[in-house]
């Protein structure tokens, strides 16, 4: 898992399923659906299926230099 410590993310799935572990949290978000990950929350995004995960992450502000491991 890692987080950012300045950067909100949205992941929108376009085909396939997500799971999203936000802290103590999972969280299945399928085909159509976003999920919001605040600031400074630790988090982490699998394909717990066999079909492909294809998905759209926006980072506001950019998250490039803003990768922290928990």
């Amino acid at each position: 898992m890692h987080y950012h410590s300045e950067a909100q993310q949205l992941f929108y799935v376009l085909q396939g399923v997500a799971s999203v572990q936000l802290g103590e949290e999972t969280y299945r978000v399928p085909e159509g659906s976003a999920i919001h990950v605040p600031p400074k929350t630790p988090h982490r995004l699998e394909n717990p299926e066999e079909e492909d995960l294809v998905f759209l992450v926006i980072s506001q502000p950019h998250s490039h230099a803003d990768k922290m491991k928990c």
